[in-house]
């Protein structure tokens, strides 16, 4: 083979490979933007309606959009002045925008536990370790409610308490879904809840009854 056959072997060898070495670049980085929108999406385990698991899951969109039933978690956190401790919720959420919350609410997530799905919303809605607040499980509960005609919420509830003197000033802002943290008296939050003129999602009012029920040494001084 002559020199110039050899050179034009070579050229079209290089050609090819990099040829080959670009589209594999763009069909990884292709790879990894779907991969990035299924990471995104957030997938729910889909309950049957006494709560035991079908085995399925589904992207929390359509979970809603079809009323399937899942599990949430919601943490009560109290301290020792008996103030509860809320958060507002921001603009960027899907329901109950700009409406107040108790502290810690969130989806149990495909595969994960209750109590885990829990530690995991404090730390990321209060951007604190779980440690700090110990979180104390109570009572589970079965709701479903039509806040709009694509969002029919029918979920277990499980509910969670801890009693913790963290300041506002330790709870972080930086989860887009929290706009605010304030410490409210308690007697302040029965009047949210018997009250519709106040701005609190409407989900509390079914349990917090109950969790008074089950902590009656914590609410004794309190008239309900």
């Amino acid at each position: 083979m002559n020199k110039y056959l050899f050179l034009m072997c070579l050229i079209s060898v290089n050609v090819q490979a990099s040829y080959f070495l670009s589209n594999c670049q763009k069909f990884s980085t292709l790879l990894q933007k779907l991969k990035g929108k299924v990471m995104n999406k957030e997938l729910l385990d889909v309950l049957n309606e006494d709560g035991s698991f079908t085995g399925l899951s589904k992207d929390r969109a359509m979970v809603h959009q079809h009323g399937l039933w899942h599990r949430a978690i919601h943490c009560y956190v109290f301290n020792s002045q008996q103030h509860i401790l809320m958060q507002k919720r921001s603009s960027q959420v899907d329901h109950a925008k700009d409406l107040w919350s108790i502290a810690v609410v969130g989806h149990v997530k495909a595969g994960e536990s209750s109590f885990d799905a829990c530690e995991r919303e404090i730390s990321e809605e209060m951007g604190i370790s779980p440690n700090v607040l110990k979180p104390e499980f109570l009572f589970s509960y079965r709701r479903q409610a039509i806040l709009n005609p694509c969002y029919i919420d029918r979920q277990f509830n499980d509910i969670y308490v801890s009693f913790s003197e963290i300041s506002t000033d330790q709870c972080s802002l930086k989860d887009p879904s929290v706009a605010e943290w304030k410490w409210i008296p308690i007697k302040e939050f029965q009047g949210f809840l018997s009250d519709p003129k106040y701005l609190l999602a409407g989900v509390y009012k079914q349990a917090f009854d109950t969790v008074v029920y089950l902590k009656p040494h914590y609410f004794q001084e309190i008239e309900c």
